[in-house]
């Protein structure tokens, strides 16, 4: 799914000229729910999402310390933590513990939100930055070389070092820079609808088959 899953095959003994990279494809959220959810919450200013399992690799204790550092320089920011997992404990007053939900309001979610914030400690891709990118949406991740990869290749977000302080940082910085993060949505897009969608990773299976095809013949 990525050249750092290419690179560990070659350590392997697999000769690279028997590799081929195909990202898994994600679907397009239904837009539309983003201003009205942000009425019902009662959001006004900005919202950094969090969109996942709150697993232990996710990240959600670094991204609550950084979501206190946020309250000190953006009080009117939001952090919204949806999907399933514990409750929050000691949660900060700018944070949001919404749980679980269901698709339709999942992707109202996405709508609504300014970032995705994904600070994880582990991933093999990351699928919630294809879903935020095909919202338009910027990202902020931790700096796995999957995701540093997947920042670098689609100039849609920021990958930082995994601590408080450095997200915080990143954090601010797109808050800060309304082109910036339009800039950055807009990109996303774009990679998600070229490399990332249905549409495109079938174009991308049948030129791979009509390749092996070919080699037999």
């Amino acid at each position: 799914t990525s050249v750092a899953d290419a690179h560990i095959y070659e350590r392997l003994g697999v000769s690279p000229d028997r590799l081929e990279i195909c990202p898994l494809p994600s679907r397009q959220p239904n837009l539309g729910g983003g201003p009205e959810l942000r009425r019902s919450a009662g959001i006004a200013g900005p919202l950094i999402l969090f969109l996942g399992a709150r697993r232990a690799n996710k990240g959600v204790d670094q991204l609550l310390r950084a979501a206190e550092l946020i309250a000190q320089r953006r009080p009117e920011a939001r952090f919204a933590f949806v999907g399933p997992g514990a409750a929050l404990q000691a949660r900060p007053v700018n944070v949001l513990d919404v749980g679980e939900v269901d698709e339709r309001e999942r992707d109202a979610w996405l709508d609504a939100a300014d970032l995705l914030c994904l600070p994880s400690s582990a991933e093999s891709f990351g699928m919630v930055i294809s879903e935020a990118w095909s919202a338009g949406v910027p990202v902020v991740t931790s700096d796995l070389p999957v995701l540093r990869e997947r920042m670098k290749d689609s100039g849609a977000g920021l990958a930082v070092s995994r601590d408080p302080h450095h997200l915080a940082e990143a954090i601010a910085e797109l808050l800060g820079d309304d082109a910036l993060r339009r800039e950055m949505g807009r990109a996303g897009h774009a990679h998600w609808k070229r490399t990332l969608s249905p549409d495109a990773i079938a174009r991308w299976h049948a030129s791979a088959y009509n390749r092996l095809a070919g080699s037999h013949r």
